[in-house]
């Protein structure tokens, strides 16, 4: 065989959950894998495979996630039909919510070459991470417990796009240091989507018995023309992003503790005529700064219980947002009963404390059983909770105005699924959920044109009603198919008369074919096709894969987005990139 370790034979590159260790759905229990919760693992295999160069990228590969890309610089993300401020995303269990505005939640300085796998949870998740996690979480698990690597890639493509990267691993016995380093720039798929991306992070872990030590520091600068992307503006962006972690994991006794103390910092210097930029100019910087405290504790076998304790700081300055500072304090805790053949419940409560002052519960319960070997039932209910961002409540120009007065958004959300496995490798899946949303926050404008500046606003009710389905091949000949549709309903009872910028725009149909294989040993094939739709637009088909050619430590690949050149709109209502083409060269030691 001429694969390297990264590579292997054709597999179940979308991971089974009973072979692999999931964080992001429990804390009382690491076993639990998809025992209760709609989750998907994208495993390193699959990164490897799929034609994405980010981590933003390759989460268009997921089952559930709608990407909504404006350019390579700037993507929004969204989970069973919600917005992209609904959307909690972590990084190896740390919160990287942006208090400024969500268009900046995959502002990530984690490079690809150091993402392990990326854990996607479906559903409400505010008892374990509170405000934010309404409809889902993503969870970047950053790679770890590797020997010394080197590795260096080269791509080049379509609309000037160039890009390289180079990570270096030096391990030791009770040591390890990783460095990443990545720089990508291009023309944009359209006239003034240009954009210059560089990314940079230091790790270091530590091992002492029991106990293990990491902490991390990272960087990321973007600028990009964002032509559009808020109003009808030649605008450009710069942000740049900058990370510091420190974690643990200790053992007292029987308790297995876990603190972690973060601080991100995020300024954004927006212009809105690029080639004018004293006549309008926004510089905002965010700091957020936090610590968490979460003790794991088995009471019996098969009884597991977590508790945590929860602070976090955020301020703004800004020109047009003025200055602000908040505080939130919480507490959580979580039971987990395994009883093997006889199910898995597990039950959660977090009390928060709002910068208002008001206390905001969010309590949740889901339970999994097995009747046979082949059948595995689950369903989960929780209720979700998230506070307006800076931008929501004071953000004003030309043609924005937010309200100081929105208040929380709340929701209660449950789901049931079905895993069916007759055979070894033969999966079908299926679920049905509901989030009935109270203060749903929104952009909106009178749809009759009397008025055509964005304002924000709390829609009353809004009940998001979606059938899943998944159904996975057995690898025949070397060959991996899965195929998998997702189709979601609205009711609003403030939509008519309104046209929404993003809350009530979900994509409502997605039906999508992958399939991976390996020919003659050494070459590598993988594409996803999909039929999509939005609320209130036509459906459009797209075509992304890659084709890479793997000799020991070396591969060559070409990575075709939108193959098919489909035509549709993007999130921004603008055309969205065509069909484009990248050849990549990658070496590792």
């Amino acid at each position: 065989m001429f694969l390297s370790p990264d590579s292997g034979a054709a597999q179940d590159f979308i991971a089974a959950h009973d072979t692999v260790e999931v964080q992001v759905d429990s804390r009382a229990s690491r076993s639990l894998g998809s025992a209760t919760r709609a989750v998907q693992v994208l495993d390193r295999e699959m990164i490897s495979r799929s034609a994405g160069r980010s981590v933003s990228e390759v989460l268009a590969w997921g089952f559930g996630v709608d990407l909504m890309p404006y350019s390579a610089s700037l993507m929004d993300v969204g989970i069973r039909g919600s917005t992209f401020e609904q959307v909690l995303v972590l990084v190896d269990g740390v919160r990287m919510r942006d208090g400024q505005t969500g268009h900046f939640n995959l502002n990530l300085t984690v490079p690809l070459d150091q993402v392990e796998r990326i854990e996607i949870l479906r559903g409400p998740a505010a008892a374990l991470y509170g405000s934010d996690a309404m409809a889902g979480v993503i969870n970047i698990v950053t790679r770890r417990d590797r020997p010394s690597a080197s590795g260096l890639a080269v791509v080049t493509g379509s609309n000037q796009l160039r890009s390289i990267a180079g990570s270096h691993r030096q391990a030791f016995e009770a040591f390890s240091l990783d460095l990443a380093t990545s720089r990508e720039q291009g023309d944009g798929h359209r006239a003034g989507t240009d954009f210059d991306n560089r990314l940079g992070r230091v790790a270091v872990e530590m091992v002492a018995g029991e106990s293990a030590f990491r902490a991390d520091l990272a960087h990321a600068r973007r600028a990009f023309g964002a032509d559009g992307f808020y109003g009808a503006y030649p605008a450009f962006e710069t942000t740049r992003t900058t990370t510091a972690t420190l974690a643990g994991q200790l053992g007292v006794g029987a308790i297995a503790l876990e603190p972690s103390l973060r601080w991100r910092r995020n300024t954004d210097d927006f212009i809105l005529f690029r080639d004018d930029p004293a006549r309008y100019r926004n510089r905002h910087s965010t700091v957020q700064v936090g610590a968490d405290l979460v003790g794991r504790l088995p009471l019996s076998e098969g009884l597991a219980a977590a508790a945590g304790l929860h602070w976090y700081e955020d301020k703004v300055e800004s020109i047009a947002l003025r200055n602000h500072e908040e505080r939130t304090a919480a507490g959580s805790i979580e039971l987990a009963a395994e009883g093997g053949d006889r199910g898995t419940v597990t039950v959660g409560l977090r009390a928060e404390r709002a910068p208002t002052g008001k206390m905001l519960l969010a309590p949740a319960l889901s339970g999994g059983w097995s009747p046979t070997p082949e059948v595995h039932l689950r369903s989960s209910v929780g209720r979700a909770y998230r506070m307006p961002t800076w931008t929501e409540r004071f953000y004003r120009d030309p043609i924005h105005e937010g309200r100081s007065d929105l208040t929380w958004e709340s929701a209660w959300s449950a789901d049931a699924g079905v895993d069916f496995s007759p055979y070894s490798g033969l999966r079908l899946s299926g679920a049905a959920f509901i989030r009935k949303e109270r203060d749903l926050i929104d952009w909106a404008r009178p749809s009759d044109g009397t008025d055509l500046i964005w304002r924000t606003r709390n829609v009353d009710e809004a009940t998001f009603r979606g059938l899943e389905a998944q159904f996975e091949l057995p690898q025949l000949f070397r060959t991996h198919v899965r195929a998998e549709g997702s189709w979601i309903s609205l009711e609003s009872s403030s939509g008519e008369g309104f046209f929404s910028k993003y809350a009530l725009r979900p994509q409502v149909e997605t039906l999508a074919l992958i399939v991976d294989r390996d020919v003659l040993n050494f070459l590598q094939i993988s594409f996803r096709s999909a039929r999509e739709r939005r609320s209130g637009e036509d459906s459009h088909f797209l075509v992304d894969g890659r084709a890479a050619a793997v000799y020991r430590g070396a591969k060559v690949y070409i990575d075709a987005t939108n193959l098919t050149d489909a035509d549709y709109l993007d999130i921004a209502r603008h055309a969205a990139p065509g069909r484009s083409v990248a050849v990549g060269l990658e070496w590792r030691r």
